[in-house]
């Protein structure tokens, strides 16, 4: 299980959300790092998590792309790199989305 500083819970379309006190800055490369298990016996959903800037979709992982086995966890990896030139002030957040059905999270966001 992961000991992550983050730690929610998604069922039923559930949305988790957190903005960062970063600003998202040029010439920068972001790794975001989410630890998404799967409860073991209860079916598992599909989920997006992303990265944000001022409500603007910069990256994203989705479920297709990392599916934890029954019963265990697996890190799903977000990167992304900014452009030479960014507009001032924008807020980063990470956004946690259950697409469908019931989905378990537990997880540690970590920026590199």
């Amino acid at each position: 299980m992961p000991d992550g500083d983050q730690v929610g819970f998604l069922v039923n379309g559930g949305s988790l959300k957190q903005q960062l006190n970063a600003d998202l800055l040029p010439n920068m490369h972001y790794t975001l790092t989410v630890q998404v298990g799967d409860r073991l016996g209860i079916p598992f959903a599909d989920y997006s998590v992303g990265l944000y800037a001022n409500g603007n979709f910069l990256a994203q992982a989705l479920s297709a792309d990392f599916r934890p086995a029954d019963g265990q966890f697996i890190t799903a990896t977000v990167h992304y790199a900014s452009p030479s030139v960014v507009a001032p002030g924008q807020r980063l957040e990470i956004r946690l989305k259950e697409l469908e059905g019931a989905m378990h999270v537990l997880g540690k966001s970590d920026w590199i």
